[in-house]
Parts: structure tokens; sequence; C-alpha cells
């Protein structure tokens, strides 16, 4: 398995960024969807799973 699917599958799976992709608007979701703008995680998450679902 390769790291940008170990780091995209830690994004997948944790609960606040979960949370964060299904309320981008509420200002939590706002933040940590800013951090995902340089997390490497979310990065990851986005190259692997596509940026919206």
């Amino acid at each position: 398995m390769g790291l940008k699917k170990l780091l995209a599958d830690h994004c997948e799976n944790c609960p606040v960024c979960r949370w964060a992709r299904e309320n981008p608007e509420r200002p939590l979701g706002r933040l940590i969807n800013w951090h995902g703008t340089w997390c490497p995680c979310r990065k990851a998450w986005e190259e692997h799973y596509g940026k919206k679902k």
C-alpha cells in the first residue's frame, strides 16, 4: 500500500475531517477545510477519493 493511500485513508476515517466534509458551511467545517489546504492527508484524500462525494 502506498503512502498516499495511507494518508487518504487516514483522512477518510477521521471523524473530524468527515464531519467537516459533511458540514462545509459551519464555522468549524470552514476551519477544518481551510486546514485541508495544506494538510498532506487531505491532499491525498482529494487525489484518491475526489474533492467532493
